[in-house]
């Protein structure tokens, strides 16, 4: 019995320091699941290994994510930037007035300093972003700082507050194009703090919270307006639920309709790109050879290496027609 006593202690010692240890590998690979039972497990988890990160960060273990090197040689960098914090815990952002009026726009010219940020899609090994980076690095006077959060998006800045971190990142690293492709977890409720302090839950689907989040897409797309970058906005793809799939492609739009007032961004859909002859959820596709080859992994959402090449590569394609990219020989 005692025996049986020692190894239940050493699991769940083991099941408490495993997490700890890997909490970065951990948060990487983090993914919504849905509304059911095994989310109250799932929350815990991640709650746990994000204060694992915050703890190894206080402490100094995680180092801090590369800067785009401006000055020297181009090296491409890369960082998934897990260690950075909100710098607000209020859910309340502040009113911004924001200029609709069409500015004149040049794209950048080389050297080319990449800034690649969004969600799950930008940061987990194989993703959308994993694989955009390695195509960009193959070319000349071109650097990449790549910095995603999972869970993250614009509906939640009191978890990870975009806008402040993109201003902070720009103000480090000067980076003239920026790619954004996030959204997977905005479709949510979120609380809004009046001036008088008053709380306002603004439910997702009404007025109130369309008009709420359309200001902050807005709010996002000045601050690289007015840092003068250029930026592709990647649009979400079509996904396997259909509830969730409706409300991704609403988002679609609100990000769509708001860069048409920017004329330094443009928006590049991918729902098309990943869906099957009539338009529906494609769960494979067929390769160049004929092959058919699956596109998302088990939850619906999360896309499988061929086809984040796929967005990859048509996002490149759309890069190339504004600058001018050389391979590295």
């Amino acid at each position: 019995m005692k025996d049986i006593t020692k190894v239940i202690i050493f699991f769940l010692l083991l099941m408490i320091a495993l997490p700890f240890y890997e909490s970065k590998r951990v948060i990487m690979w983090d993914s919504p699941r849905g509304e059911n039972v095994f989310n109250v497990f799932h929350g815990f988890v991640l709650v746990y290994a994000q204060g694992a990160e915050s703890i190894k960060t206080g402490l100094g273990f995680n180092k801090k994510s590369p800067a785009i090197n401006s000055l020297g040689p181009f090296v491409a960098t890369t960082s998934a930037a897990l260690g950075l914090q909100p710098t607000s815990t209020d859910s309340q952002l502040p009113a911004t007035t924001i200029s609709h009026n069409q500015m004149t726009f040049s794209p950048p010219s080389s050297p080319y300093r990449f800034l690649l940020v969004g969600d799950s899609f930008m940061a987990v090994m194989g993703g959308v972003g994993d694989i955009l980076e390695s195509s960009l690095v193959r070319f000349k006077e071109l650097a990449v700082l790549r910095v995603g959060r999972v869970s993250s998006g614009l509906s939640r800045p009191d978890y990870f507050d975009w806008p402040n971190q993109v201003r902070q990142l720009i103000a480090n690293n000067q980076p003239n194009i920026v790619v954004v492709m996030m959204g997977t977890n905005d479709a949510q409720s979120f609380e809004m703090i009046s001036p008088e302090g008053q709380r306002e839950i603004f439910k997702y689907g009404t007025q109130k919270w369309e008009g709420e989040y359309r200001r902050r897409v807005r709010e996002f797309l000045n601050i690289f307006q007015e840092n003068h970058l250029l930026v592709y906005w990647i649009g979400l793809p079509i996904m396997k639920d259909p509830v969730y799939s409706e409300k991704i492609k609403g988002l679609d739009l609100i990000y769509e309709q708001e860069i048409l007032n920017f004329s330094n961004a443009q928006f590049i859909p991918t729902w098309g790109l990943l869906a099957d002859q009539n338009g529906n959820y494609a769960p494979s596709l067929l390769d160049i050879k004929g092959r058919q080859m699956a596109t998302r992994v088990s939850d619906g959402i999360h896309l499988t290496t061929f086809a984040g090449e796929l967005v990859a590569r048509q996002v490149l394609e759309i890069i190339k027609e504004d600058i001018a990219l050389e391979l590295k020989k």
